[in-house]
């Protein structure tokens, strides 16, 4: 899609009103524009998880629903690539989605399950989520989470002094911390090739405790006996040294998962006001467009003064 008309789809939905005549006009736009799906989708569905307010989240799937209607008409490309958004994109705003609105979009949804606008198994799962109860993606099954209980990563709120934004960090371990740790890592035990080949170097026979005992020299048994003790100890001492390497391991693992999620809930922060600053900018090109188009359009008059006041003088002397 030209820059152009993602911005205008952008500004359009932006003004977007509740009126079944704005919907009805913005749907018609988009059948217009339907060679534009894939990008019109994506943006719709970049709008909708930016939205907090449980009126607009309402229209904004109101026009979607016009769009349907258009499907038996042919138009099946918005059918296919708003299947694979809807989901996603209620699940991104539920929570903010008021009770009476809740019981609107739960109608609606109804209505494209009696048409069999989708499968009946994804009008389920939408319909599930417009309840109120949300299926977390923490790979354990049967947690949810009830509306109004926000996940940290959604409800984060975007904090304007940067010391504040820098303590969204706080809980997790930072990068000089990990550096540590990995470093600690460099002569692990597992990759300690010397004391290996050391005790690769043992016989056999000092394992089969059948052949030591067999030996009947008391001095050779001593002997063994001693070589066994001493690859013991060996053999202890590096097995501790592994399982220490085996918990600094674990620890670091579980330190870079929560210093990855807590620079993902960063950037789902920092990405809101991305896109606030991003539909802004939307609206600021789209007025500037129309102020060009404006201007161009305005008609060329001529200048009021001469360009050459003494040429008119000689005129009027003469």
């Amino acid at each position: 899609m030209p820059n152009y008309m993602e911005t205008n789809f952008s500004a359009r939905l932006a003004r977007l009103t509740g009126s079944a005549h704005d919907v009805k006009a913005m749907s018609a736009w988009m059948i217009e524009h339907e060679q534009y799906a894939k990008t019109i989708v994506n943006c719709w569905l970049d709008t909708v998880k930016m939205e907090q307010d449980s009126s607009r989240i309402l229209i904004l799937f109101y026009l979607v629903n016009d769009v349907l209607r258009q499907v038996c008409q042919g138009h099946h490309t918005y059918k296919v690539l708003f299947a694979d958004v809807l989901e996603d994109a209620l699940s991104s705003v539920v929570n903010f989605v008021q009770a009476d609105d809740s019981e609107k979009l739960k109608r609606m949804f109804g209505m494209w399950a009696s048409k069999k606008v989708f499968s009946a198994k994804f009008m389920d799962k939408l319909k599930a989520l417009a309840s109120g109860t949300v299926s977390l993606d923490t790979g354990s099954k049967g947690t949810s989470r009830k509306r109004g209980e926000q996940s940290t990563s959604e409800g984060t709120s975007i904090p304007t002094d940067k010391d504040e934004r820098n303590n969204l960090l706080s809980g997790a371990p930072s990068a000089e911390e990990l550096i540590t740790l990995l470093n600690a890592l460099d002569d692990a035990p597992s990759g300690d090739v010397a004391t290996r080949q050391r005790i690769a170097k043992y016989p056999a026979e000092l394992l089969d405790a059948k052949k030591i005992l067999a030996i009947e020299d008391p001095a050779e048994r001593a002997k063994v006996l001693a070589d066994f003790q001493e690859l013991k100890d060996i053999v202890d001492k590096y097995n501790e040294r592994l399982e220490n390497e085996m918990a600094l391991r674990a620890e670091v693992n579980r330190r870079i998962r929560a210093f990855t999620d807590e620079v993902r809930r960063v950037a789902r922060a920092e990405g809101k006001t991305h896109m606030k600053m991003r539909k802004k900018l939307a609206e600021m090109s789209l007025i500037r467009k129309q102020l060009q188009d404006h201007f161009d359009s305005l008609p060329e008059t001529a200048p009021s003064n001469p360009e050459n006041p003494s040429d008119v003088q000689e005129e009027e002397a003469s």
